[in-house]
């Protein structure tokens, strides 16, 4: 049997309001609810467009506009002048979404060159309030997805790249190694990068509970950052008992990988299904 859905009179004009819920229907009878029609004349626009007010009183379309509107003819918006003089009245001042910049205002004020300076100086303010603990991504991983690598799963493993996902392969499994994640909070790694800010850093995995290893190319292993990670990665292990290993695994044959892909047992991101099946399995 179909129950009844609930319904109630407006306070105000009495109309009959009709509820899919119980739940809207005794929120609404608490608070003394209006109907639609009600709610809408009260909350108005105080500006009333009727009659003088409206910005069309005392003008008439052409005869030639008015057959082009009842034609649904859109010929008139695409004239050059339509586009023109519609560019001029949304320009400037005349857009909705017009703001004036703070730096213009310094520009007005000050002159370009104290404008310039003040801009210098709230770029350097802004860069360095999100610097270390002020970044919103401070001691946090990567969120999935993140970063340039081809990424997706191999048999429930996420991978960020084919390095990754060739060393789980080739070392981990192979080796039958016992590993885990390293994109976990208590092995976070903290660095002071080249610019002087604090950062967090994390490896790749912790491989038989000794070692903490980072997959990478060789050609990065030596850049600014990367050296500051590794010294960083270094001391920390050594108050932990581990050892720090940077890999530089070979990724393996597009065919092994097209094999993996074919079989189910890759799964790729979103993203990286299309450029894959685009690149690969055309």
């Amino acid at each position: 049997m179909k129950m009844n859905l609930p319904q109630r009179s407006c306070p105000k004009c009495k109309r009959m309001i009709h509820y899919h819920h119980w739940s809207s229907f005794y929120e609404a009878r608490k608070k003394a609810s209006l109907c639609k029609h009600c709610s809408a004349k009260g909350n108005a626009s105080k500006r009333d467009y009727k009659g003088k007010n409206n910005p069309f009183w005392g003008k008439i379309h052409t005869a030639d506009t008015i057959a082009k509107i009842q034609m649904g003819d859109q010929s008139i918006r695409q004239t050059r002048a339509y586009r023109q003089r519609t560019s001029k009245q949304c320009s400037g001042s005349g857009n909705p979404m017009y703001r004036i910049s703070v730096y213009d205002k310094w520009i007005e004020k000050y002159g370009k060159e104290e404008a310039d300076r003040r801009w210098r100086e709230k770029a350097l303010k802004t860069s360095k309030q999100c610097s270390g603990m002020g970044n919103p991504m401070y001691g946090k991983p990567a969120p999935k997805g993140s970063g340039i690598g081809w990424k997706g799963w191999y048999k429930g493993w996420f991978f960020r790249s084919l390095k990754e996902l060739s060393y789980m392969i080739n070392v981990i499994e192979r080796g039958n190694h016992k590993w885990k994640s390293a994109e976990s909070q208590d092995l976070s790694v903290r660095f002071i990068n080249w610019e002087g800010h604090e950062r967090t850093y994390r490896a790749d995995f912790l491989i038989d509970d000794i070692e903490l290893v980072e997959v990478k190319p060789k050609k990065l292993m030596n850049t600014p950052t990367n050296q500051a990670k590794r010294d960083a990665a270094i001391a920390f292990c050594a108050t932990r008992g581990y050892r720090y290993v940077v890999e530089d695994a070979p990724i393996m044959t597009n065919d092994e990988i097209t094999r993996l892909w074919q079989t189910k047992m890759i799964v790729f991101t979103k993203q990286y299904e299309k450029m894959f099946r685009k690149r690969y399995a055309a």
